[in-house]
């Protein structure tokens, strides 16, 4: 009778929370584990609600078991006629790859198909006589088999996506395997993948454990692991015993996220070192006033002596390394400055290779992949949009230089692990890679030949005359140039909508992409360094100052982006069908 009641109330216990038993596919996650021991019991017969509720919950534990042999069945469908074509001439797999593939799949269906056999007739002949702990005992006693099956799992996976590339057939059969619906459901069938479907026996074994020891999560959230030298971006998952890490999969749209567990800690072995009074940190002399006034106006000094060399670049054109010392409450911070000229360093260098992506023409590029935007802009933004849209700052903040590199070159590598790499990779340090790559494009997005109708368009004071050329200019685009301008025009636009969160309005993308996607040709850049050294002799610069006003060629580039994002969105049949001509003479 203990063990009846023991039984008894950990149901009644469960049908207090049906969310802990039911996910989104309305399966219910039974706590079969063979530590559990379940016992044979008889259902008590003073409380009809209380039997009735029993048999609910037993109903769930059924109809969960009915979701779990047809997926088991739908992977085991194929693997009869792949092992008939594995003796052929022409197999499309080895029996050591089947064998990897579908290892321990039929044992777990067999138990599995036993215990669902045995319960339905009790639960369709259901009264106070009836008795299922022996069923779960049995159940209990031979789930040893999963370890057998979650030892073999990565192995199983990798060779299945190996096969799957390697043979057209397999991937076509494992893309579309038909999972058979309940028998009360009005879905005949569903299309799933071989991946989802060895997934779930995995998935099932984990939610019954959580479920058997009340397991809860806490809370969850991202954070930037420092893994052999290298950042790792890591999910971390705190439950109530239990503190995860793991990596987010890649997965295709519509498919649940998957993760790779990287590591565990048990909370009760979690320890929290103190500080002792010898380890405190040292006291901080706070400065007086006056100092600090001294320091602010020797940076204030600092900051206007390089603000007239920036005017005056004939002054610096020669100089050397320039070193300063800036020291603030006994700590010294040396630097150096050194001047060059715009034309340098707007100057973009082809690339040497044009099997690469970095410095290769972007005509180049979508011609090369038969696409009409090049795959790093795709999968960059993709990424972003997936798990950075909402980071504060995202495109302002800077990512690690030596990510950033590391992106660059899988990317002009063709790099095969280049999707894991993004999802493990700082989205600071994706986003910083998607700016290089427009920035090193041997001609800017917009183009050298159309700079200065951009840079005059933007002026023009009348309203109309201002939409007409600067339509007309986007119609003068080369095809790719136009689709990839449109195409990160419109994630731009997502990504300010996320304004409250990200603090990066229209504005700040545009400061951010302007200059990037908009730059003067070395032609250019020539003419205004000479302008500008014309106009900022020191004897006149005071009273040239304003005049700067009338040459803010930055804010144009700025201001003609900015004029993009905030124009409802441009379709480019649109833009193909108006063929108004406008002369952008100005």
């Amino acid at each position: 009778m203990e063990e009846e009641d023991e039984v008894i109330g950990f149901l009644d216990k469960v049908l207090e929370d049906e969310d802990v038993f039911y996910s989104g596919e309305l399966e219910l996650e039974s706590p079969l584990t063979p530590d559990r021991g379940l016992r044979s019991f008889k259902l008590g017969t003073d409380a009809e609600k209380g039997l009735e509720m029993r048999k609910m919950v037993l109903s769930g534990v059924l109809a969960s078991e009915e979701i779990y042999i047809n997926q088991l069945e739908a992977l085991l469908l194929p693997m009869k006629p792949l092992k008939a074509t594995a003796t052929t001439s022409q197999p499309v797999l080895t029996n050591q790859q089947i064998e990897t593939i579908f290892y321990k799949i039929q044992d777990i269906f067999e138990i599995h198909k036993e215990f669902y056999d045995s319960l339905l007739p009790i639960i369709q002949q259901w009264d106070n006589k009836a008795t299922v702990g022996h069923l779960f005992q049995k159940l209990a006693s031979q789930l040893g088999i999963y370890k057998a099956f979650v030892d073999n799992y990565k192995v199983a996976v990798e060779t299945a996506e190996k096969c799957s590339q390697a043979n057209a057939q397999f991937h076509t059969i494992s893309e579309n395997l038909k999972v058979k619906g309940p028998k009360d459901s009005k879905e005949c069938t569903t299309s799933v993948s071989m991946e989802a479907l060895l997934y779930k026996p995995i998935d099932r074994v984990t939610r019954s454990t959580l479920v058997l020891h009340a397991r809860q999560l806490v809370k969850d959230g991202f954070l930037v692991e420092l893994s052999e030298g290298s950042r790792k971006l890591r999910h971390v998952f705190l439950f109530t015993d239990l503190l995860l890490c793991a990596k987010m999969k890649k997965t295709a749209v519509g498919k649940h996220q998957q993760y790779d567990c990287k590591w565990y800690i048990p909370l009760a072995d979690l320890t929290f070192q103190t500080l002792d009074d010898s380890d405190s940190s040292p006291h901080v002399h706070t400065l007086p006033e006056h100092e600090i006034e001294e320091m602010k106006n020797k940076i204030s000094c600092i900051k206007s002596e390089i603000q007239k060399e920036k005017l005056d670049p004939q002054v610096v054109q020669s100089k050397n390394w320039h070193m300063d010392v800036i020291e603030m409450n006994g700590i010294k911070v040396e630097f150096s400055m050194k001047f060059t000229s715009r034309d340098l360093s707007l100057k973009r260098t082809p690339s040497k290779k044009q099997s690469g992506v970095f410095g290769v023409k972007i005509s180049v590029v979508t011609k090369r992949e038969r696409s009409k935007v090049p795959y790093i802009v795709r999968q960059c933004i993709e990424e972003v949009e997936k798990r950075g849209i909402e980071e504060v700052g995202i495109y302002r903040i800077s990512g690690v230089a030596t990510d950033i590199q590391a992106l660059k070159t899988a990317f002009d590598t063709n790099t095969k692990d280049i999707l894991v790499m993004l999802s493990d990779m700082d989205i600071n340090a994706i986003a910083g890679t998607l700016k290089l790559y427009f920035r090193e494009l041997p001609e800017p997005l917009l183009t050298d030949r159309l700079y200065p109708a951009f840079m005059e368009g933007i002026a023009l004071s009348d309203p109309a005359a201002k939409e007409n050329c600067m339509m007309h200019l986007l119609r003068s685009l080369p095809e790719p140039n136009i689709i990839t301008f449109l195409f990160i025009l419109e994630h731009l636009k997502r990504v300010a909508e996320k304004e409250p969160i990200n603090k990066m309005s229209l504005h700040n993308l545009a400061t951010v992409f302007g200059p990037t996607l908009l730059r003067p040709s070395e032609v250019e850049s020539k003419a205004h360094v000479s302008l500008a050294s014309d106009i900022w002799s020191h004897d006149v610069m005071a009273q040239q100052l304003p005049a700067i006003c009338n040459l803010p060629s930055l804010f144009r580039q700025v201001q003609v982006l900015l004029y993009y994002l905030q124009h409802p969105p441009i379709s480019i049949t649109e833009l193909k069908r108006n063929t108004l001509y406008f002369s952008t003479d100005v």
